[in-house]
């Protein structure tokens, strides 16, 4: 490489460091200016007030559909994708009221399941609206239609888990005779790449219909990209983090559990926020680079 080439190479360099820390910082402003933490506070608790009617719902028609086998090996992969702490404290809990409510009566509550279930993403829209500055808003009855739209979506997503399952060891099997591998590994890998691409569309997917505004998927795919990887990356850290932070036990008690779940989904919450934050900070550059200062226009319901 001659000198040129690494000067060239250095400014390019510089170019992408200056404009990921104004995007950086552009984005963190943004989330401050629209109440960032606030709004993470209250999609946790709307995340913890429907998580369980959620997959109580889900894990129901997920036995009455596949089978109970399939049911529960959705259940496996989707703790497996929390923090240990975090799984060990829903899972059993779960369990439990699995094993004593009567299935019959989850069928005739499935109605107030989701719309329980839907609450939580229409706190992630007001965040989305706020990020993406949509000012005019669907009427009440289209948003909580779209709401549980999700939330079937999001069901078929929690089936979807269950056939790693079974797609793991055939994938396995095949990779083994082409790869020096362990089946292990490959295993391991196999569910993680999967998963991973599962989130990755479903939250490309609430980017897409739960915002006010219509958004293109090339506008969206940067804050995806940045929740899913640092999420993915969380989750691995998070456990982690708890056994140098060992003193959370004494300070809460039995609410121990409760309490690390809660600050898990407040993360998650700042992170999808924050995802947001940044596409608008990406888009509000873009039209300050072709010197189109417009203001964002909401879709026109």
């Amino acid at each position: 490489m001659t000198d040129e080439e690494r000067e060239g190479s250095l400014k390019g360099l510089r170019r992408l460091v200056r404009s990921l820390t104004f995007i950086g910082v552009d984005a963190t402003r943004r989330f401050n200016d629209h109440d960032g933490s606030a709004m993470a506070g209250h999609i946790t608790y709307t995340i913890l007030l429907a998580l369980f009617p959620f997959l109580i719902f889900a894990t129901s028609v997920a036995g009455f559909v596949f089978g109970a086998e399939h049911s529960a090996a959705s259940r496996e992969v989707f703790f497996e994708l929390l923090p240990e702490n975090v799984g060990l404290t829903l899972q059993p809990v779960l369990e439990e009221v699995l094993g004593t409510q009567n299935r019959g009566l989850l069928s005739v509550s499935a109605i107030g399941t989701l719309w329980i279930a839907s609450t939580g993403y229409e706190a992630i829209r007001i965040a989305f609206d706020r990020a993406y500055r949509a000012e005019l808003r669907a009427p009440f009855w289209k948003r909580r239609v779209i709401a549980i739209g999700v939330v079937l979506v999001a069901i078929v997503v929690f089936l979807s888990l269950g056939l790693l399952i079974v797609a793991g060891p055939m994938i396995v099997s095949l990779a083994d005779d082409y790869l020096d591998l362990s089946s292990r590994f490959l295993h391991r890998s196999v569910r993680l790449g999967v998963s991973t691409t599962i989130l990755c569309a479903f939250v490309i997917l609430c980017h897409k219909v739960l915002p006010s505004r219509s958004m293109r998927y090339v506008r969206v795919w940067p804050g995806v990209l940045f929740t899913t990887v640092i999420w993915m990356a969380a989750a691995s850290l998070f456990s982690v983090f708890l056994r140098f932070a060992p003193n959370y036990a004494i300070t809460y008690g039995t609410m121990a559990g409760g309490i690390v779940a809660m600050l898990f989904f407040y993360l998650t919450s700042a992170l999808i926020i924050f995802g947001a934050e940044i596409n608008a900070a990406l888009l509000a550059r873009n039209q300050d680079a072709v010197g189109r200062k417009q203001p964002f226009v909401a879709q026109k319901w």
